[in-house]
């Protein structure tokens, strides 16, 4: 995108009220420079940086400017942290940190409570609301031309090939959406080349780009329809096995990739002509990234071959516990991410389970999640049903819980469970889950044998012992603000660097030359 005009720019803003001139020196005033001297004291001190926090809330245009704060100060060499205001006590958060942007327009009363704590403490506070506030992209431009030099940092043109993104039901999506999306926001040419099939199949190259932007966004990412041929990069990226089929003859790009969210081949039964092809995908010429440690060890015994793993990662923006976990809470209420077209998630196993335990408790609300009512079939006990919920829908219900039930047969961890822990929900899992391989006992899940009576029983106990659970869920809810994306966006970024740009620094000295120099 060119560079916005910012005299033209303000103008449109508020041409009646005030000549251009002086509307940027306003929001220089007010926005710029007290971020700018905030920045520069935070590049002066010795030892580690402290952090600038961003505050954020709920609407939309909040956290696209606080995206756009994070990414102008993460230029400047300034460490970042973004969470809701009101997340966390004020108390605890301005003894911890001690400059800070609010992002958009909190609701009044928990902004001047902030304000007013901030103000006692003496902690520096940039507040990003006025009537002469601008586009984010045009305050991105006003703060890189305002403030300390920009770091010249290497960077990489990137390809990713995905196949028909399901915007509403697929967290893979999610995740490689907001990945690639951040490679752009810190300074690599990404483009996403979409397979417009399946339900993309009946839109416009236009209509793919706006729902991409709908769901996505804000993109900073070139999309481009179709799989005819990758443009020159430097790196091209498949994330499925049908992709890194195309990815694999591919010819344009210096280095090719795999970005692997599951074990792709048990999403067909083994008579399926997918599943022989979803296995030799491992074997293609690719090196594979596997999000999530507990993945990559079972892709590793398939491919034969080192993974790089990526930790798991919880979007704090949108999944905390709104409220401290409850010891007595009525009523009793449990959700099922029910998904009876995925074996490996349980659905039927999980269905028995909650059957005994409505058998047993008449006023148990059951609430299933991640499919339609149409297509989980005749229930003989009451449930109420969610469907495909968007991310805040899903957040306020895991909020509202006490038990998330969601079940993982092929050892991996879902980022359901993690989400649902991060809201203040406990997660019961079988015994077969790789929760215990990430998380430690008390972490905020209990495990089970995979048979419906002993998920009951489990799931009980836990209604009925609230002191349990809400220790249960405080420590699942500490456990995951350690799970940022901001570390596991470092995480695949560093790596992608130390591939594409590795020196004979990185590669062991030939024993001939090293004793001839000794």
């Amino acid at each position: 995108m060119p560079p916005a005009n910012p005299q033209k720019v303000a103008s449109r803003i508020s041409p009646k009220s005030a000549a251009p001139s002086r509307v940027l020196t306003r929001l220089r005033s007010r926005v710029v420079d007290p971020v700018n001297r905030v920045v520069r004291d935070l590049l002066r001190q010795p030892g580690p940086r402290a952090a600038v926090h961003i505050l954020i809330d709920e609407e939309r245009e909040s956290i696209r400017r606080g995206e756009v704060w994070e990414r102008s100060l993460n230029s400047c060499g300034v460490t970042t942290k973004v969470a809701p205001l009101g997340k966390e006590s004020f108390s605890s958060l301005l003894a911890r940190e001690a400059a800070f942007v609010v992002a958009g327009t909190p609701r009044q009363p928990r902004l001047e409570n902030f304000l007013q704590f901030a103000r006692e403490q003496k902690r520096i506070v940039v507040l990003d609301s006025s009537r002469d506030a601008v586009r984010p992209e045009v305050m991105l431009d006003l703060l890189s031309s305002g403030g300390p030099e920009l770091p010249r940092q290497r960077s990489l043109a990137i390809n990713w090939v995905v196949r028909a993104p399901i915007a509403e039901r697929s967290g893979r999506a999610q995740v490689v959406f907001r990945i690639a999306n951040e490679l752009g926001r810190r300074g690599h040419r990404v483009r996403v080349y979409i397979d417009p099939v399946e339900h993309l199949s009946r839109l416009s190259p236009g209509e793919i780009v706006d729902y991409m932007e709908r769901y996505f966004g804000p993109l900073f990412l070139e999309p481009i329809i179709g799989l005819r041929r990758l443009s020159d990069a430097d790196v091209a990226i498949a994330t499925c096995w049908k992709s890194s089929e195309f990815v694999a003859r591919d010819r344009n790009s210096l280095f090719r990739f795999r970005f692997l969210q599951e074990l792709e081949e048990n999403l067909y039964p083994e008579s399926h002509r997918y599943f022989r092809r979803a296995k030799q995908a491992y074997h293609l010429p690719l090196r594979a990234f596997a999000f999530g440690r507990t993945l990559a060890p079972r892709v590793e015994e398939r491919s034969l071959r080192p993974i790089e793993a990526i930790d798991l990662a919880v979007d704090q923006s949108r999944f905390f516990a709104e409220h401290p976990p409850k010891r007595h809470q009525t009523p009793r209420r449990i959700l099922f991410y029910a998904r009876p077209d995925r074996a490996e998630r349980g659905f039927s196993l999980g269905m028995k389970a909650l059957r005994l335990l409505a058998q047993r408790d008449p006023n148990l609300e059951i609430t299933l999640f991640g499919s339609q009512e149409e297509d989980v079939g005749f229930l003989d006990f009451p449930v109420r049903y969610l469907g495909i919920p968007s991310r805040s829908e899903l957040a306020a219900e895991m909020n509202r819980a006490q038990i998330v039930l969601s079940l993982s047969l092929s050892g991996t961890v879902s980022t359901v469970a993690l989400e649902a822990m991060a809201c203040g929900a406990v997660v019961v899992e079988s015994e077969m889950s790789g929760l215990a391989d990430i998380l430690s006992p008390g972490e905020g899940y209990r495990l089970a044998p995979a048979e419906p009576a002993a998920l009951a029983a489990t799931i009980h106990e836990l209604l009925e012992n609230a002191e349990l659970r809400s220790e249960l869920a405080s420590g699942g809810i500490a456990a995951m603000e350690k799970r940022d994306w901001a570390s596991s966006l470092n995480q695949f970024e560093t790596a992608l660097l130390q591939h594409c740009f590795a020196t004979t620094d990185f590669l062991p000295r030939p024993a001939h030359l090293a004793a001839a120099s000794a």
